[in-house]
C-alpha cells in the first residue's frame, strides 16, 4: 500500500485544486438549486436568464465559502472541502424537504432549533442502509485519493489572499458595506411568503437575507432581573371559571362594515346577521397592525397578547420567529382542560400555520386539505367559501367531548375583487362606473361572509352549552388601481392614509364584538387586536399569564391601543406596562427566554395533528358485485386512493355523514395481493396523513 503513496502526478494537483476552488462550487450551486426548483416552479435555466446577477452572487457565496477554508495545508483542505460538499448538500436537501412539507425555505432559526429541524417528517422514504453505504463508499474513495496525491510546494501568499478576500467578501455581505452586494444582485425581501424569496433570490442568498433579518436588538433595559421585575409586577389570578363556555374565534378576512363606505351608496343591508349581533354584545372599533394584507400579524396579535408595533412593520412572526412554543391563547385554553382547534380553508403551509399553530398550543389543525371543498385549493386561487369553515366548526363542536376553544379564519371576503357590473346591495348610479364594480364584488362576497356568521350563531343559540363567539375583520380589504376606491376618486374615505395621520387611523380600523349565546350586555369599546386574549380571559374567567395581565392593566389606564410606531408624534408615548409588554414579547420571541424560568416551559401537544380526526382509520371494507369499498374515518374529499405505491385517479369517494367517507374502486382495477393506501397530500406531494396498508385477499 505504501507505494500508492504519491502515486499520481503532480499536475493533478493542480486539476484538483481548480475543481475545488471554481467547479465543485459550481456544481454544487446547480444541483442544489435543481433540488428546491422542482417544487417552485421555475427551472435553473430560467432563473439564471432572468435573474443573472442574483445567480453570480449565490455562486461568489458558495467560492467564498471554499475560500475561507483554502488556507489550510493542502491535504486538510481537500478534505475540509468534501465535508464542506457533503453539508450543502445536505442542506439543498434539507430545502427540498421543507419546501414540501412547509413552503419555506430552511432558515437561521432552524439551526438553532435542532429539534425543530430533527422533528420533521421526511415526505419521502430515505433508506438508510443504502444512504450509509454510499457515504462509506464515499469516503473510503476520498480517503484513498487523498493518500495518492504526490507532495507539492504550497503556495502559501496565494492561500492567505484567497481565504483574507472570501472572509472579507462575508463581512461585506453581511454588513453591506462599504458596499451591498445584496442590493447590487436586487436581492427581494419577501416576509410574507418565503418561498417566493428563493425563487427569485436562489436558495444560499435567500438563507443569508432571511438570517440578516432574524437579527432583533433587545430593548432597552432587557435583563433577567427585568423579566423578573415585570412577572413580580403583574401577578396572575387563579381560575375562577365554572362553567367553562366553548369560545370561538373567528378572524373574518378583509372584514369591515360596507357602510364605512357610506350608506348612501346602498340600496339595502349587505351584513344584516353583523350589525344584529354587533348590536347586542361588546363591540367596537379594532385598530389593525395592518392594511389591505398581513393577515397572519393581525392573527399572531390576537392569539397571544404580544404587539406587532414592537417590530419592524415588514416582519412576518409566523415565517420569522415561532419556531419554538410560546404562550398563547390555545395553551392557556389547554390547560384549563380546553380541546384547541384551528381552522383555516387555505393549504396548511400557507404562513407555515402547520408548524406555528403547534407552538401556540392547538390540538389540531383543520386545513383546506382536510375539508371537502368543491375544488382544490390552487396558489393565487380564490379562497373557500366560508360554508366549510362553518362546517368544521360545528363538526369539531359535536365531535370533541372537552369545551373547545376554536380558532376559524374566514377567507371568502378576501381579495381578489373582479369588475362585477351589478350587486343588489349597491346602487347602480353610486360612485362612478370605474370604482363601483370593485364595491360591488367586494359587498356580495361580505355578504356571503355574513350569511355564514348567521348560520354559524343561530345553530349555537339553539345548543344547549354556553358559546363565546369573538368576530373581527384583519384589516381592510385592498384593490386594484391604486385603491382608488378610498380616494377622492371613489367614496374619499381617506386619501393619504400614509402621510395623514387621521386617515392612517381611518384605513386601519376595523370591527369586532365578542357575543355570547347567553346573552350579553351591549357595550362599546374600542381595541387593539393584542387587548382579546386578556377580554376573553377576563370573561371566560380561566387562569392568564402577564401578558393577559398587562393587557388588562393597559386597557384599565384608558388606553385602546399599543401606540403607532409609524406616529410618535402624534401618538401618546408608551406607559410602563406597554414597555414591560415589549420586554416580555422580546423575551420569548428572541431573547434568552427567561419567562421559562419563571413560570416554566409552555406546554404543546405531542400529538398535534392536521384535521379533525387523528388518524385515516379503516372502519369497514367491502366488495360487491362490481366495486372495492372501503368506509373511512377522518378522511377528507381529496383523499388519494394509493395502489402498491401510487396513486390512482380511478375511484369515487362519498361523504356519508360527517368523518365518514365511503371510497369505491371498480373490480377490474384492483388484482389480488394489491397493497391500498388512503393518504391526504399538500400541494407539494407531501404525506400529511395516511392510513395503514391493507392486502386484497380476494
Amino acid at each position: 500500500m505504501n507505494r500508492l503513496n504519491g502515486i499520481l502526478p503532480k499536475w493533478f494537483l493542480s486539476v484538483i485544486t481548480v475543481a475545488t476552488v471554481f467547479l465543485i462550487p459550481l456544481a454544487i450551486l446547480l444541483v442544489n438549486e435543481w433540488l428546491v426548483r422542482d417544487m417552485l416552479n421555475m427551472p435553473v435555466t430560467e432563473w439564471i436568464a432572468s435573474f443573472d446577477k442574483r445567480f453570480l452572487l449565490n455562486y461568489v457565496i458558495y467560492l467564498a465559502l471554499f475560500g475561507v477554508l483554502y488556507i489550510l495545508p493542502r491535504k486538510l483542505y481537500y478534505t475540509m472541502s468534501f465535508l464542506m460538499t457533503l453539508v450543502l448538500l445536505v442542506f439543498g436537501i434539507a430545502n427540498r424537504f421543507k419546501l414540501e412539507l412547509r413552503s419555506a425555505p430552511v432558515t437561521l432559526d432552524d439551526f438553532r432549533l435542532f429539534r425543530e429541524v430533527t422533528g420533521f417528517e421526511f415526505p419521502v422514504e430515505i433508506n438508510l442502509g443504502v444512504l450509509t453505504a454510499g457515504v462509506i463508499f464515499s469516503v473510503i474513495v476520498f480517503a484513498l485519493l487523498l493518500y495518492m496525491l504526490p507532495k507539492k510546494r504550497e503556495w502559501w501568499g496565494v492561500k492567505f489572499i484567497v481565504c483574507v478576500a472570501s472572509v472579507l467578501f462575508f463581512f461585506v455581505l453581511w454588513t453591506d458595506r462599504p458596499f451591498s452586494p445584496a442590493q447590487y444582485a436586487g436581492l427581494q425581501k419577501t416576509l410574507w411568503k418565503l418561498e417566493v424569496g428563493m425563487k427569485n433570490n436562489g436558495m444560499l442568498a435567500n438563507f443569508v437575507v432571511l438570517a440578516k433579518e432574524s437579527e432583533v436588538k433587545p430593548p432597552k433595559g432587557y435583563s433577567e432581573q427585568a423579566i423578573e421585575q415585570v412577572v413580580k409586577r403583574y401577578p396572575v389570578a387563579d381560575s375562577t371559571s365554572n362553567n367553562k363556555p366553548n369560545v370561538i374565534y373567528i378572524m373574518s378576512e378583509s372584514f369591515i362594515d360596507p357602510y364605512t363606505f357610506g350608506d348612501q351608496h346602498f340600496q339595502k343591508d349587505p351584513v344584516p346577521n353583523f350589525r344584529k349581533y354587533s348590536d347586542e354584545s361588546i363591540h367596537g372599533t379594532m385598530y389593525s397592525s395592518e392594511f389591505g394584507g398581513g393577515t397572519a400579524n393581525v392573527e399572531f396579535e390576537a392569539l397571544t397578547g404580544f404587539s406587532m408595533q414592537f417590530m419592524r412593520p415588514d416582519y412576518v412572526p409566523y415565517q420569522l420567529f415561532l419556531h419554538q412554543p410560546i404562550p398563547a391563547l390555545p395553551s392557556l385554553f389547554t390547560q384549563e382542560g380546553y380541546e384547541a382547534t384551528a381552522i383555516h380553508g387555505y393549504f396548511a403551509w400557507f404562513y407555515q400555520r402547520n408548524a406555528v399553530y403547534k407552538n401556540l398550543g392547538f390540538h389540531q389543525y383543520i386545513s383546506g386539505e382536510f375539508m371537502d371543498l368543491e375544488k382544490p385549493n390552487t396558489p393565487g386561487g380564490a379562497f373557500p367559501t366560508d360554508k366549510h369553515m362553518t362546517d368544521a366548526i360545528l363538526e369539531t363542536l359535536k365531535y370533541t367531548s372537552s369545551p373547545d376553544f376554536i380558532h376559524a379564519v374566514s377567507t371568502e371576503a378576501h381579495m381578489p375583487y373582479g369588475r362585477q357590473q351589478e350587486s343588489e346591495f349597491v346602487k347602480s348610479d353610486a360612485l362612478t362606473d370605474e370604482v363601483r364594480p370593485y364595491l360591488n364584488d367586494y359587498v356580495d362576497k361580505v355578504h356571503e361572509a355574513d350569511r355564514e356568521l348567521g348560520r354559524l350563531l343561530e345553530a349555537l343559540e339553539s345548543q344547549e352549552e354556553e358559546t363565546i363567539v369573538v368576530f373581527w375583520g384583519d384589516h381592510l380589504p385592498s384593490f386594484p388601481n391604486g385603491n382608488e376606491l378610498y380616494g377622492p376618486l371613489g367614496t374619499d374615505l381617506a386619501e393619504d392614509w400614509n402621510g395623514d395621520y387621521q386617515d392612517f387611523l381611518t384605513m386601519h380600523s376595523v370591527p369586532y364584538f365578542v357575543w355570547s349565546s347567553k346573552g350579553s350586555e351591549p357595550k362599546q369599546q374600542n381595541i387593539s387586536p393584542n387587548f382579546l386574549p386578556a377580554i376573553i380571559t377576563e370573561l371566560t374567567g380561566i387562569e392568564g399569564n402577564a401578558i393577559t395581565a398587562i393587557g388588562q392593566t393597559v386597557m384599565e389606564e384608558g388606553n385602546e391601543r399599543i401606540p403607532f410606531a409609524q406616529w410618535p408624534d402624534q401618538e401618546q408615548p408608551q406607559t410602563l406596562a406597554m414597555e414591560d409588554l415589549q420586554l416580555i414579547q422580546h423575551d420569548w420571541l428572541h431573547g434568552e427566554r427567561y419567562m421559562e424560568e419563571l413560570v416554566g416551559e409552555v406546554a404543546i401537544q405531542e400529538d398535534f395533528h392536521l384535521g379533525l380526526y387523528d388518524s385515516l382509520e379503516i372502519i369497514e371494507s367491502t366488495v360487491t358485485e362490481t366495486n372495492y369499498e372501503w368506509v373511512l374515518q377522518g378522511a377528507p374529499k381529496y383523499t388519494k386512493v394509493v395502489v402498491n405505491g401510487e396513486p390512482t385517479e380511478s375511484f369515487g369517494w362519498q361523504r356519508l355523514e360527517p368523518g365518514l367517507s365511503k371510497f369505491t374502486v371498480p373490480l377490474d382495477q384492483l388484482s389480488k395481493g394489491d397493497q391500498i393506501q388512503f393518504i391526504v397530500y399538500n400541494s407539494r406531494g407531501g404525506e400529511l396523513m395516511k392510513s395503514k396498508t391493507v392486502e386484497l385477499e380476494k
